[in-house]
């Protein structure tokens, strides 16, 4: 159950009285299910403050889904405001730290990730992909959020050398020339607004819910960025591996899917494998520099495939 004084800010705050509250997350936030006296269900998340890019992620996110109810039919939460029209809240702990609490809508369904995947469903998810980037190429305002350009690239390099771990100390050299070609590419790419916009950057099957409609809702929007829409695709396209001889399937269906939507992105995808290789640099970044020992236990077994998917692109 919350905190007495998490649940009297949350009534003074929003007017909400809440009566159930369920953890489902404890890294670097808190996120709970929680269900106020009238019935209604929300997404609470309770985060530390101190990221300067905060609110302007979350406007930024507010921006994207307002499009997205607007333009389509897609299924994805709102922001719930306080009463004082504020998406974001600040309120302090009785430690004195302060904290930050953002609400959502709950979106009902249950997680792509605890289904097994068919071609018809992976090319929904292609569609709903393709419509989130088709409303993002619409947006105009700009809002001060990480750029996956050629700078953070070089940044994301350099940081990565710089935890880079002893044991496979050979490698480093390989790996500071990937990211030098990997750079170049990306810049000879180009940002034209047709393929490089605002980006979920953590569109995966964890992060899409299936309705009890048999609709593909969006959620966790807490990873958005600039960046190329194609980039947007690797996480999922990345996974699609993890299901052997139907995988090949699952990837035609899901391109096909988003092609149908944005048929302009048809060329481009002749560039999918260097933001393949750029997937793989944020993944190996992510688990070199994490601050929790358990990613780095989980999830190091996969870094030998993620830098063969470096350090070859392009040779």
């Amino acid at each position: 159950m919350l905190t007495e004084q998490l649940q009297q800010r949350l009534e003074a705050a929003y007017g909400l009285r809440i009566v159930e509250a369920e953890l489902l997350r404890n890294l670097d936030a808190q996120v709970y299910r929680i269900v106020d006296a009238g019935g209604e269900q929300f997404l609470l998340k309770d985060m530390r403050d101190g990221d300067a890019q905060r609110a302007a992620a979350t406007q930024a996110v507010a921006a994207l889904l307002h499009a997205l109810r607007q333009q389509t039919s897609l299924v994805v939460p709102t922001i719930h405001l306080s009463q004082n029209r504020e998406a974001l809240v600040e309120y302090q702990t009785n430690d004195g730290e302060v904290r930050l609490l953002l609400i959502y809508t709950w979106v009902d369904g249950i997680r792509a990730s605890t289904q097994e995947p068919t071609p018809a469903l992976t090319y929904q998810m292609g569609q709903v992909a393709g419509w989130m980037h088709r409303c993002a190429v619409g947006l105009t305002e700009r809002f001060a959020i990480r750029v996956y350009d050629q700078a953070y690239l070089h940044h994301l390099g350099t940081e990565t050398i710089c935890h880079w771990p002893g044991e496979i100390e050979d490698q480093r050299a390989e790996v500071q020339a990937a990211v030098e070609r990997l750079a170049e590419q990306i810049a000879a790419i180009g940002y034209d607004a047709t393929h490089f916009g605002l980006i979920h950057a953590d569109f995966h099957f964890g992060n899409l819910l299936i309705t009890p409609q048999g609709a593909i809702g969006v959620i966790d929007f807490d990873e958005i960025a600039y960046g190329h829409y194609l980039f947007d695709l690797t996480n999922m396209i990345v996974e699609f591996a993890d299901y052997d001889e139907l995988g090949p399937a699952l990837e035609e269906a899901f391109v096909r899917g988003y092609l149908d939507v944005r048929p302009e992105m048809a060329a481009p995808f002749a560039e999918l494998p260097w933001f393949l290789a750029l997937s793989a640099l944020v993944f190996v970044h992510w688990v070199f520099t994490a601050p929790g020992e358990q990613v780095k236990r989980t999830k190091l077994t996969y870094v030998p495939g993620a830098l063969a998917e470096l350090v070859t692109v392009g040779l």
